[in-house]
Parts: structure tokens; sequence; C-alpha cells
């Protein structure tokens, strides 16, 4: 913990001056802009002002997401079922990689079902389940009956359905934990996802000092960091290179053969419980897609290596 108050909040005519105001925070930087003034009308107590630097969290912004475990991925084949050869025939690689996203996407948008989620309801806890929002609801009437009526009988019945929706969370939450944990292996981002609800400290990395005074945002902590990673790396004298040893081929590297059956394996061994890039592209529609995928990739690293250019994204 830290505390920030490091003057004298209580001044007495012929006392010596004490600190009895204290400000805790569990890191640096929560707290700036710190005074003490002087004390209101009769009080021998300053008024300790401060800015809090905390994250906002907008619980009423719903998000949408899609679900694609429940995705229709048969329609969702027979879309991207065609001729991608004449497609993307006469196209650059920029062009190209345009095409190949703007119809996945389009696709995803038709066949993969969608949810909005809104953050600040207690019922989209990972482990409410039915019988769960049965119970709660239960206790809800019942303590709302108890509460109009204050009746003995009510209360008794309030007691049993808030005793048994207890139970019944406690016993989900021990069965989504249970969960989880079987199934680290092969699902660790569910596992990590849970671990990272559990901890209060929502900011991964704090302020930090810098020769200028602090790093605040993002931005800056990024720049610092970068700059301090360079400063300890080895920095080697390349005035004097060394030679390689020359070696003699019997055949140039002319052709580079691009075969659409590996990148089919390669999309069929894809994680799907990794998050997609910067593209979008979720690994599961890759996989589910991998035989209409494999061709439009195909011509996709052909054309690429034709102009010796990659996409800009």
């Amino acid at each position: 913990m830290i505390q920030h108050i490091k003057e004298p909040t209580r001044w007495r005519d012929g006392q010596r001056s004490n600190t009895l105001d204290l400000l805790f925070t569990n890191k640096d930087g929560l707290i700036s802009d710190l005074e003490i003034l002087p004390p209101l009308g009769k009080s021998d107590h300053g008024i300790v002002i401060f800015t809090l630097h905390c994250d906002y969290k907008n619980c009423t912004t719903p998000k949408t997401k899609m679900l694609f475990n429940k995705g229709d991925y048969s329609s969702l084949r027979r879309d991207l079922d065609m001729d991608w050869e004449s497609l993307l025939a006469e196209k650059s690689t920029e062009e190209c990689w345009s095409i190949i996203k703007d119809r996945i996407l389009t696709a995803c948008s038709r066949y993969i079902p969608t949810v909005t989620i809104n953050n600040n309801s207690a019922w989209k806890q990972p482990w409410m389940n039915s019988r769960c929002m049965g119970k709660v609801k239960e206790n809800c009437t019942a303590g709302r009956m108890y509460k109009k009526s204050q009746l003995h009988s009510d209360k008794c019945k309030y007691t049993r359905a808030r005793n048994q929706a207890r139970w019944a969370c406690r016993k989900a939450v021990k069965e989504h934990e249970k969960t989880i944990a079987k199934l680290t292996k092969t699902n660790s981002k569910a596992f990590w996802k849970y671990i990272k609800s559990k901890l209060k400290n929502k900011d991964p990395v704090a302020e930090l000092e810098t020769e200028s005074g602090r790093a605040c945002s993002d931005q800056e902590k990024a720049n610092e960091l970068n700059t301090f990673f360079k400063s300890v790396f080895t920095i080697e004298d390349n005035s004097n290179p060394s030679t390689l040893p020359r070696k003699d081929y019997n055949s140039p590297l002319t052709h580079i053969n691009i075969d659409e059956e590996e990148i089919r394996d390669y999309l069929e061994n894809l994680n799907i419980n990794k998050s997609p890039g910067p593209d979008r592209l979720n690994p599961r529609v890759l996989k589910e897609t991998s035989a209409q995928l494999s061709k439009a990739f195909a011509v996709l690293y052909k054309q690429s290596l034709r102009e010796g250019t990659l996409p800009v994204e």
C-alpha cells in the first residue's frame, strides 16, 4: 500500500502539527494534484483535495458478439465455393486480399448468428444457468412478498428461497470452475479469461517514471519501454562485417510451388480457440471452410510472389 499524504493535516495553536488524515492506494499513479488547504470555519483539520485516476467502465454500452459455435457452416461453405481463379484474375495482391476478406466477412454476417451483450446484467455470469436463474427469481419474488406483508409465513418462504438460490449459485460456480480446469490444456483461453475476471487491477502497466516526468498515456508508456529495451541491446560493430564462405549450387531456385493441399492442411490444423487478428477472420471460420479458401489463398500467394509484395494489412 502507498500512503500519499506526507504533510501535516491538523494544526492547533500551542500544539505540534500532526498527520491525522491518510490516503492509501494499492499502486502508484492513482493519485495526483494532492493539496492540503486551510481548514474551514473553526475546524483544526485541513482540507485534502486530490485527483483520482481510475478506469470507468460504461456498463450500459451493449456489445455485439458473433456466436461461432452456432454458425451455419454448411451454408457458409456453399457461399464461399466459387471460381476464385476467375474472380481474382488480373488483380493485384492488395486487390486479391481485399476481395477474399470482404467475401469471408460478408458470408460470416449472413450465416453466423450474433448476440447483444449488456455488461451491466447480473444474469450474464458465465456460470449462470437456467436453474440458477429460476432460483434467483423465486428469491426476488419471495423477498418482495415478505417486504409487503411482513408475515412470519412469508419470511419462512423467503428464507427458504434465499438459501436455495445461494446453494444453486454456489453449485453452478463449482461446476463451471471444474469444467474450466478440465479443459485447461485444450482451451487455455477460457482459463486465463476466468483468471483475469478475478483480478481487481485492470491496468497492466502503471505510470512510469521518466527523465522528463511521468509516462501516463499508453503511447508514452510504449515509447518509454521501447527506449529502455533498445538501451540494453548489444551494439555490434558493423564497420568490418564478417564474410561468409561462398557456397556453390548446381541449380538456382527459380520456381516456388504453391500447393492447395498444403494450405488446406494448415487451415485444418488451426486452433479454433485463438483470437482473430486485425483482419477479424476467426480461426473457426478458416478451419471450417478450408477446402474452399485454400483455392483463394493459393491464388493470393502466387500473385504475391509474382509481384514481390505483401498486402498492407
